[in-house]
């Protein structure tokens, strides 16, 4: 640009110089004697100054140039028009030169520029005065302007001579644009690497406003550059922190630099980071700071594990002056660093002591501790960054020794510094020696425990055995019906007491782990319908229906604890018809899933009874405890029976869970696994699990009956009076021999001198016992080369499997837990003397007989009536009668909710009932009587309709007699 310059500059000087020296050629003259030619003026005096600018524009003294020489007039005109032609060219180039001047106040030598600006300027002027003056002569006018043109064109050329150099200077367009192009480049590259940087790189003016925005800046505030060039730095900054802009921009103006300074910034999302930050000042042309470059580093992880270290560092200061444990700083060899005061209270030095001297912890621990786990510990610790704490004791320096529990882990690998954690545990061993003088104090009572409970178990069972078998055999002599109704309570009295003794020895054996199961081939079937038989009478003598839902049609020979299988239902089903004041109790048994040789069981109990509250359940299973006072109150228990049938169910892999809502029901259920016998052996099929078995199965009365076909000799070894006679009553009555012995002498002396077909062998005799007295009949029979064993039946009152185990050690071959019935005592001899005794049905009552009884029993009552018909007959009648009215009655108050007439007149009618010896509907009644007294009406109004089923059941026989006397139909 510059060189364009300076070359139409010498073109417009050139042009001016050409035309200003055609000017001073021109001779303008009056009159001139040829065409053409130019002649010397007449007067050649000087005008002067004065006169000459006075008549400037005078054009009197002149001919204009038409008339000076002989001008054609197309040649006057070619002058004309060429001169004025050249003047608008003059006249438009310097008015291109001013506003270009104007629009690039920045070209070099402007001042130049105006000189060649004036210079065409007055040329121009010249060029147009020529033309005028073919009609206007002011040669003083135009003589003025080419004096000008020549001063301008004079002062142009003294400017130009010491430019010149510096133009020459100036690189040319070529140049120019290299360095342009080179300059693109370098500034292209530049912002590549700012763009490409991961700090976030921005620029920003004086006011805060920001003029560019890289990539970094993008990923780290999450604004993209459309989105943050023209808005202010306030668009990142929190507002607790515009303050801090303001500082910041203050001190960029003044010049300084800023590095490094740690702030906080918001994103876009609005999550806060911590930033380092750089300001640079931005310098202009002038070398004025007009903004500042902004250059931010994300150091929130650097600020986050810095604040981690500060709390890890400040968590370990606290630790380290915590007193509860000693916590100290050690190297590999020993050497205490750092240590608490209570780390120095173990060791027994002060922190003057430490701060002056090398402790090495090592030499202090007693040499009985420093052992192989001591060394082990350090081992292992630099091996594996720590290991487990171990017991160790300080000797300190005052002799006194500390036993502490150490712990040590690695602090610093490299520089070989562990941290040790130390803790004090003399209160520690002493609770733990005492501790341990407790439990085997304990252990020792539990023992003692154990042994009072079989001395008691032998004591108890021991009378409770002539108990209860006396009053069975008093139970089959003539008694009348008051006898008979003090028999039954005895008898009644008598199981309830030995079912309690039994459920206090289950607990016992739970508690110290000596509950087994003895786990044998059962029909599930068959033990199912012994349960259901079992409980059968007792719920048909609170109305209540006992149903079982078992495909019995499916015979399933499964291994298993049969008895204590049978022991849980038969609680279950027990405790449901006793808190069933009336409606259902269901048993159900389930096939779930049948697996390889195993099936999946499911056992459940439901009942329509009073039902559960949510808040008791938890405490269903505990020992002792019933689901609330009253219930015991009302029922009676101990409340053990569900804590055993747990325990049981769990040894067998089940767990019991209930459902259940208060006067609704309950639903007890547990699930079981048993292996099945899918080809059971005959012996599995008949085998019944003599010395392992708990106790005896449940009395069944469908026992066939074998014929006896010779008298059997028994030998008995009891020292106890009244067993004896139960057991001489029971054998003489099957019509078999027996010979009592007092104790094991007796025993041995006689089973070695005579010959006895079975022996009753007591396990608690006074002299000898019956273990010592079997050992040494076996003993005899290996010696003497006996052909035949003779049979031998411990009989004991202890429970515990132990004695069980012992009897068979003691070469027994069966056992018989004390007290026993009649059903019992003679299923087990059967055993071992084919065909020889008694039927079970010949000698027991028959349960389901007594549930098949008529209402009422005619020839008992005809008895009691001492064979007088008419008496009876008037009984009869009176009991029908008034039978009828209290029924009436008993309805009425019912619908009333009178439950103190309710149990008045239910009162009545069990009277009524004892007198003619209808027994089901004297204990309906006496149900009755009970709801009644505790106004639980609503199920007393379910109770009625039973009620009076059974009392016109008695009615129907009651009639049926009286008219067969009177001879009516």
């Amino acid at each position: 640009m510059k060189a364009f310059t300076l070359s139409t500059f010498f073109a417009c000087f050139v042009l001016g110089t050409l035309t200003a020296t055609t000017l001073a050629e021109t001779q303008d003259c009056q009159s001139c004697p040829l065409p053409g030619a130019a002649t010397q003026p007449t007067n050649a005096a000087m005008e002067g100054p004065v006169h000459y600018f006075s008549h400037l524009f005078d054009t009197s003294d002149f001919p204009a140039r038409w008339n000076c020489g002989n001008w054609s007039a197309d040649l006057g005109w070619l002058h004309i028009l060429s001169d004025g032609a050249i003047a608008a060219v003059y006249f438009a180039i310097p008015l291109a030169l001013l506003v270009f001047l104007a629009k690039r106040p920045t070209v070099p030598f402007p001042f130049l520029l105006c000189l060649f600006a004036a210079f065409i300027l007055l040329c121009g002027s010249g060029h147009l005065m020529e033309a005028v003056m073919f009609w206007w002569p002011a040669y003083r006018f135009t003589g003025l302007i080419k004096l000008l043109t020549a001063l301008v064109s004079l002062a142009t050329l003294i400017a130009l001579l010491p430019i010149l150099p510096k133009a020459l200077a100036l690189p040319d367009v070529v140049a120019l644009n290299q360095q342009l192009a080179d300059e693109i480049g370098r500034r292209k590259i530049l912002a590549s690497i700012i763009d490409c940087s991961s700090d976030a790189i921005f620029s920003k003016e004086s006011e805060g406003v920001i003029s560019s925005w890289n990539r970094g800046a993008e990923r780290l505030y999450g604004y993209t550059a459309e989105e943050a060039i023209g808005q202010t730095v306030t668009l990142i900054v929190p507002e607790d922190r515009r303050s801090e802009v303001h500082e910041l921009l203050g001190q960029i103006a003044q010049g300084t630099s800023i590095e490094n300074f740690e702030t906080i910034r918001v994103c876009k999302d609005g999550t806060l980071r911590d930033i380092s930050l750089s300001l640079f000042p931005l310098y202009d042309a002038q070398d004025q700071i007009f903004g500042a470059a902004s250059i931010g580093r994300d150091i929130s992880a650097q600020k986050q594990l810095e604040r981690a270290l500060q709390s890890s560092k400040k968590r370990f200061d606290s630790l380290l002056q915590a007193n509860i444990v000693g916590i100290m700083t050690s190297s590999l060899d020993g050497k205490v660093g750092q240590a608490n005061n209570e780390m120095l209270r173990i060791l027994g030095f002060s922190r003057q002591e430490l701060e002056n001297q090398a402790i090495c912890w090592h030499d202090l621990v007693t040499p009985e501790s420093r052992g192989s786990i001591h060394a082990d510990a350090w081992k292992t610790t630099s091996m594996t960054q720590q290991h487990r704490a171990w017991e160790a004791e300080f000797e300190r320096p005052d002799g006194s020794r500390v036993p502490a529990m150490i712990g040590v882990t690695n602090l610093d690998a490299e520089e070989g510094l562990y941290l040790c954690f130390v803790l004090d545990i003399t209160n520690q061993r002493a609770a733990r020696q005492a501790m341990k003088e407790a439990k085997e104090l304990a252990e020792k009572a539990n023992q003692a425990k154990s042994d009072f409970l079989a001395t008691i178990t032998h004591e108890l069972r021991t009378p409770l055995s002539g108990v209860i078998a006396m009053t069975e055999l008093l139970a089959d002599t003539e008694l009348d019906e008051d006898q008979q109704k003090f028999v039954n309570c005895c008898c009644s009295s008598g199981n309830a007491l030995l079912a309690l003794i039994n459920n206090v020895l289950d607990v016992s054996k739970i508690e110290k782990g000596r509950l087994e199961l003895s786990y044998h081939a059962f029909d599930l079937s068959a033990m199912l319908e012994d349960v259901v038989q079992t409980m059968h009478a007792r719920a048909a003598n609170q109305a209540i229906t006992l149903t079982c839902r078992w495909d019995s049609t499916q015979k399933l020979i499964v291994e298993g604890d049969s008895h204590r299988l049978c022991q849980v239902l038969l609680n279950l089903i027990g405790n449901a018809i006793k808190f069933t004041p009336a409606g259902e109790v269901t048993l159900t048994v389930e096939a779930k899933r049948q697996m390889e040789r195993q099936i999946e069981l499911s056992f459940s109990v439901e009942d329509t009874g009073i039902g559960i509250s949510a808040d008791c359940l938890d405490k269903l299973f505990q020992p002792f405890m019933q689901a609330d006072s009253s219930t015991s109150r009302r029922f009676g228990g101990t409340g053990l029976g569900l804590s055993i049938c747990q325990q049981l169910v769990q040894a067998m892999g089940g767990n019991i869970q209930v459902e259940s809502q208060p006067e609704v029901g309950s639903r007890f259920y547990f699930t079981l696994v048993l292996p099945v016998i899918e080809s059971p052996s005959p012996s599995e099929q008949t085998r019944t699990p003599r010395l392992n078995k708990e106790k005896p199965t449940p009395p069944t009365t469908d026992l066939p009956a074998p014929q006896q076909t010779k008298t059997c000799h028994v030998l008995v070894a009891e020292d106890n009076a009244t067993n004896q006679l139960f057991i001489r009553e029971i054998l003489t009555r099957g019509g078999w021999h027996c010979t009592i012995a007092f104790n094991g002498i007796e025993a041995l002396e006689r089973a070695t001198s005579e010959r006895f077909d079975l022996v009753l062998m007591d396990c608690q005799m006074p002299e000898m016992d019956g273990f010592e007295a079997t050992q040494k009949i076996r003993q005899w029979e290996q010696a003497s080369q006996q052909s035949v064993r003779l049979p031998i039946i411990g009989l004991t009152a202890n429970a515990f499997r132990g004695d069980r185990q012992r009897c068979l050690d003691a070469g027994m071959d069966d056992y018989l837990s004390k007290p026993y019935t009649r059903v019992q005592f003679w299923e087990v001899l059967s055993r071992h003397i084919d065909s020889q005794a008694p039927s079970a049905v010949e000698t027991a009552p028959n349960a389901m007989e007594e549930q098949a009884a008529p209402a009422i029993d005619i020839d008992s009552l005809l008895d009691q009536c001492l064979d007088d018909v008419n008496f009876m007959s008037s009984l009869l009648e009176t009991f029908t009668r008034d039978g009828q009215t209290h029924i009436q009655q008993l309805e009425h108050h019912l619908q009333v909710e009178d439950a103190k007439g309710v149990a008045d007149r239910a009162h009545q009618i069990a009277g009524m009932a004892s007198i003619v010896g209808a027994k089901h509907l004297h204990k309906l009644s006496c149900h009755m009587e009970e709801l009644g007294a505790i106004a639980e009406l609503s199920t007393a109004k379910d109770a009625i309709k039973p009620l009076k089923s059974e009392f016109e059941q008695c009615i129907r026989i009651s009639n049926r007699w009286r008219n067969s006397v009177t001879g009516t139909t």
